[in-house]
């Protein structure tokens, strides 16, 4: 994969956690840092509801995402744009864990493949 592919992903991270928004982009990181990392514990660890809930589907399945789920978030105060970038910010933590492993295991596939190569 090409360097710039790599910055690209690394930009889009960066702009989506701390420009600014209506969300804190320390919270913004914080729904990031956990949907890439979400063994570390439940999210109800990390956020109160009805925010938890919707990390932790967008983390796993988003598809699963309905609209009660963002209703919820309306109801205990959070604005559509608030949402968003909840949202976003959850969504681009998973990527980035999806990505990580990903080049982990091309990794590990180049180095059998280098390996094998010498043989």
């Amino acid at each position: 994969m090409s360097q710039s592919i790599h910055t690209t992903i690394h930009q889009l991270r960066d702009s989506v956690l701390t420009s600014p928004g209506e969300i804190t982009s320390e919270e913004r990181q914080r729904v990031a840092r956990w949907s890439a990392h979400p063994e570390a514990g439940p999210a109800e660890q990390q956020f109160s509801e009805p925010l938890a809930s919707l990390v932790t589907k967008v983390t796993y399945a988003a598809y699963q995402v309905t609209d009660e789920d963002i209703q919820r978030l309306r109801d205990a105060g959070y604005s559509e744009d608030a949402i968003l970038e909840l949202v976003t910010s959850a969504a681009v933590g998973a990527a980035m864990r999806r990505y990580e492993q990903g080049m982990a295991a091309l990794q590990a596939l180049k180095g059998v493949s280098d390996a094998t190569d010498g043989a």
